[in-house]
């Protein structure tokens, strides 16, 4: 394996346990009939009952990607637990308060 694809691996790491951590929780969140963070749904989008399946899913990635890179800058984890605790933990946070859809 190439040095700079290594690399590459090493840092993407800890940003992606983040986003699996937000993905998880925007999924569990959506099963549980509660509004997870979203950006579309900031945008005022339709993300209801009859959003398409690839506009809702393409939310939940942006989102993830959203929230994991403000949860690496704010917290700055160092191991793959911290990362994706972060990533649950701050995106339940900014979720916490969130009326059934």
């Amino acid at each position: 394996m190439p040095p700079w694809l290594l690399a590459a691996a090493l840092w993407f790491k800890l940003p992606f346990f983040a986003f699996l951590g937000a993905f998880a929780l925007y999924l569990t969140n959506r099963l549980q009939n509660k509004q997870p963070f979203s950006l579309f749904r900031a945008l005022n989008m339709n993300l209801g009952a009859g959003a398409r399946p690839v506009v809702i899913f393409l939310d939940m990635i942006i989102s993830s990607v959203l929230g994991a890179t403000i949860v690496v800058a704010l917290t700055s984890p160092s191991t793959v637990p911290q990362a994706i605790i972060a990533g649950l933990g701050m995106t339940g946070i900014l979720s916490a308060h969130t009326k059934p859809t």
